[in-house]
């Protein structure tokens, strides 16, 4: 998980859990839910949330990190193993013919 998918899907826990303090203990529960739209609206243009550096001290990594490792594997993989990456991008039949 990623920290950006953190952040949603604790945005969304934390909104319904509001909704459901709000019916069954006390009407100011409200507050929580618009703190957390709030907060949510004030990090779409500063990018900025006190949740997303709760989950990067945890250990979680953001979209972009994850991306780059990805492709680093990829590249490594294509590199170390050649006749490995002609595998994949020829079908059997296209590297018959070629006389593989």
């Amino acid at each position: 998980m990623t920290v950006e998918r953190a952040v949603y899907a604790f945005a969304g826990f934390m909104v319904l859990l509001s909704v459901a303090l709000t019916h069954l203990v006390h009407p100011g529960f409200v507050w929580l839910t618009v703190f957390v739209g709030a907060n949510l609206f004030q990090f779409a243009f500063s990018g900025f949330c006190p949740a997303a550096l709760l989950f990067r001290r945890l250990g979680l990594k953001s979209e972009r990190e994850t991306a780059f490792v990805r492709a680093r594997r990829r590249t490594r993989q294509y590199v170390e193993h050649p006749d490995r990456a002609q595998r994949r991008i020829f079908p059997k039949s296209a590297s018959a013919a070629v006389g593989r």
